[in-house]
């Protein structure tokens, strides 16, 4: 119950934002890049082509400039949408509603409404599966945070059937792993895992051809052992929650793994 802060849920109760929520708002949508790069592409763009045309420069050339004009322009254009977000996301009032996040993570409301991922510093991958109070911005339906409606125990079982789904075992399982983890047949690992993702390129053969694809790998290290695992566990695994990990020795793979 850690992960969620009683003063900022009053104060998302109230209406109002906290400092951090303002911050991670300004973090998650910066125009400035887009806006400023791209305005000074449109003058440069712009300001080369009109003086190429006064000089009696190639049509060529002339376009050449206009099209790096234009490029400017989407770009200053784009740059604009964000501050508008940004704008908006915080001058919006604090909303609230009751809902739920599911196995998949995904947050809704009791009405059906969707919330986004983006608050709270990427909220949905941050909260268990359960039931919540959400409080939210109508812009973007960005999230803010959540007040847990459902017991401690009941996210702890929500968070082990996301587990146990993205692994692959029944929950009911675990009772007969820990059993044999006090046997020595499995080994068990405790503490935060460090997730990782590594990008690979691999060559492919068909039909005579052959040609290079990306694949992604991910990984869980603990307690200096890393194990591969797949990307529905990756995704499973909420950062900064002490797990407990099932294994056999000698192999680099997770055969269960808990909340600890």
């Amino acid at each position: 119950m850690e992960i969620f802060d009683p003063k900022s849920i009053e104060m998302n109760k109230r209406g109002q934002k906290t400092e951090k929520q303002v911050k991670e708002i300004k973090e998650a949508v910066q125009p400035g890049l887009w806006l400023y790069v791209g305005l000074g592409i449109l003058v440069f763009g712009g300001c080369f082509a009109s003086a190429m045309s006064a000089m009696g420069g190639g049509g060529a050339v002339s376009i050449f400039g206009w099209i790096i004009a234009a490029v400017g322009l989407f770009a200053a254009v784009r740059g604009f949408s964000s501050w508008n977000v940004r704008r908006k996301l915080l001058a919006d009032k604090v909303q609230s509603a009751e809902g739920t996040v599911s196995l998949q993570f995904n947050a809704e409301t009791t009405e059906g409404l969707a919330l986004a991922p983006m608050g709270m510093a990427g909220a949905k991958a941050s909260l268990p599966p359960g039931d919540y109070r959400f409080f939210f911005l109508e812009t973007r339906k960005y999230l803010l945070g959540a007040e847990p409606l459902s017991s401690e125990e009941e996210l702890r079982n929500g968070l082990n059937d996301a587990l146990a789904n993205a692994i692959g075992y029944d929950r009911s399982q675990l009772d007969e792993f820990r059993r044999q983890a006090q046997e020595g047949k499995l080994k068990t690992l405790e503490g935060t895992p460090k997730l990782d993702m590594r990008q690979d390129s691999v060559t492919v053969y068909e039909q005579g051809e052959h040609g290079e694809v990306t694949v992604f790998n991910y990984s869980c290290a603990l307690g200096g052992i890393e194990f591969e695992i797949s990307s529905e566990t990756h995704f499973a695994i909420l950062k900064d929650f002490p797990y407990r990990v099932y294994y056999r020795e000698g192999e680099a793979a997770i055969v269960a793994m808990e909340a600890a």
